[in-house]
């Protein structure tokens, strides 16, 4: 991966948590470059998050249609929520058709816990998304990385 520098991040992209849906909100949202998304804790817990492109507005959330977004995912729900899907849209996801391709999802809430991936496509993106995905992705990484940091001091200080 190409270091990048902080000053290379051009503009504000807001930051949306999907627990924070209502219940039964569904969502289309295209994915940029979703197989390199980063695993990252936040609050205790862990998310995927992902480089977006939302289809729709999404009032509850602030987000309106053409917004990019970064969107932060709950690993679990996402995990059940892929393995729950269709056969078509698990093979579609694989590694050798999904690597390097954005991912359009109609996502669904059904309950606080607990999401449905109703339909999905993997669509081309534009090097201008890619761009823009690869920087957003690496700060998030640098970001995981500096709290990990502080972390193992933290715990190093309360053993002394």
């Amino acid at each position: 991966m190409i270091p990048l520098h902080p000053h290379d991040m051009v503009g504000t992209v807001q930051k949306v948590f999907w627990g924070d849906a209502d219940i039964s909100t569904i969502f289309n949202v295209e994915l940029v470059d979703w197989y390199k998304a980063p695993r990252v804790t936040r609050a205790g817990g862990w998310y995927v998050v992902f480089y977006a492109i939302a289809h729709t507005d999404l009032d509850q959330l602030g987000v309106m249609k053409d917004d990019d977004i970064i969107l932060f995912f709950p690993y679990k729900t996402y995990c059940t929520a892929l393995s729950t899907a269709s056969t078509e849209l698990r093979i579609s996801t694989q590694r050798k058709y999904g690597e390097g391709k954005n991912l359009f999802l109609r996502i669904k809430k059904t309950s606080a816990l607990r999401t449905k991936f109703i339909h999905g496509e993997l669509r081309a993106p534009t090097p201008e998304q890619l761009i823009e995905a690869k920087k957003h992705y690496y700060q998030l990484e640098e970001e995981e990385k500096e709290i990990k940091r502080r972390h193992r001091r933290y715990k190093d200080d309360k053993r002394l």
